[in-house]
């Protein structure tokens, strides 16, 4: 069984696009070494990320993330387990949104509410629905 865990979070600083790739590229490195794949979103200052892989090793790395001066409001959306890995070969996939108003109406709420999602059935649903979306979306390029 594979633990997953996505949250949101606040930027606490401007992230321009090279800040958020050295972000993504440090984060490549450690998750590499701690088997955990994912994906991560960002939109207006304000992130969404899948972590994926042995429960240790995840609820470390969001340990670190929810200690993390350059975030804010971090808040667990939903945990849980699944047979294999939504991501396999991304040791985090990035996505940087600019124009989420193209999105799916139900998709596009969540960013309507800054990426911050309160945690229920159908919200947990949706966003993992919204993280897949985007790593069909890079599969298909």
């Amino acid at each position: 069984m594979v633990f997953q865990l996505v949250y949101s979070s606040a930027a606490t600083q401007d992230f321009w696009p090279q800040d958020i790739f050295d972000l993504v590229e440090k984060a490549r490195q450690r998750n590499g070494a701690s088997d955990i794949t994912g994906m991560l979103l960002y939109h207006d200052g304000h992130f969404l990320q899948l972590l994926e892989g042995p429960e240790e090793a995840v609820r470390g790395c969001f340990a670190r993330v929810a200690r993390d001066p350059r975030h804010t409001s971090v808040k667990v959306v939903t945990t849980g387990t699944c047979k294999e890995r939504d991501f396999p070969n991304w040791t985090m996939g990035l996505e940087r949104i600019e124009d989420a108003w193209n999105l799916p109406r139900a998709w596009s709420t969540i960013f309507e509410e800054g990426l911050s999602v309160t945690p229920t059935a159908e919200s947990s649903s949706a966003v993992k629905d919204l993280l897949l979306s985007f790593r069909h979306k890079v599969e298909s390029r």
